[in-house]
């Protein structure tokens, strides 16, 4: 035979089995959403440039490039100059503010057949993107600058003669053009 409790046992033991049950699914809950991570996440995007020739795979900081004159024609040689439109088109890319510089291999653009003259290497001139012409010297000049961003360069190219002076030879010059940052 069973004894059965009083009823406030029952009643207490009722309670403490639900304060229990509560209790045991109170924990995790209040242990999982007192638990708290910081996470970080931070990068750095470094400078990039490049500058290629128009239609190239090949990439890098520099592009050099070998220019050798057509003799000039009679009519040439009466406006005292030859110029090349679109002699050069060249690609700026970059992630920061740049410029590109031109500067010559040679101190000069060779000599004449006979060897009588040489031609200074201030009688080529060039320009980017329909700017100034300026001339040609064999240290770094700032060509063009741009904003980031990816940017075509058509350069012109302006060989001068003097009627006079000009003797026939085979004339050149190796321009290497690089970008940098401004």
């Amino acid at each position: 035979m069973v004894a059965e409790l009083p009823k406030n046992q029952v009643k207490r033991r009722t309670l403490v089995i639900l304060a229990a049950l509560v209790a045991s699914f109170a924990i995790p809950i209040c242990a999982a959403t007192s638990v708290s991570v910081d996470v970080q996440v931070s990068w750095t995007i470094l400078p990039f440039q490049s500058l290629t020739l128009a239609g190239s795979n090949s990439w890098g900081e520099e592009v050099t490039v070998r220019v050798d004159f057509p003799q000039p024609t009679a009519a040439d040689l009466s406006v005292g100059f030859i110029e090349i439109r679109g002699a050069l088109s060249l690609v700026a890319r970059s992630n920061i503010p740049w410029v590109v510089k031109v500067r010559a291999m040679e101190s000069d653009l060779g000599t004449s057949y006979d060897g009588t003259f040489t031609k200074p290497l201030h009688n080529f001139l060039l320009r980017a993107n329909s700017g100034h012409y300026f001339t040609l010297a064999n240290y770094d000049q700032i060509i063009i600058e741009g904003q980031p961003g990816v940017h075509p360069i058509t350069i012109d190219y302006k060989i001068l003669f003097d009627q006079v002076t000009h003797r026939a030879g085979n004339y050149g010059v190796t321009l290497v053009y690089t970008i940098t940052t401004r």
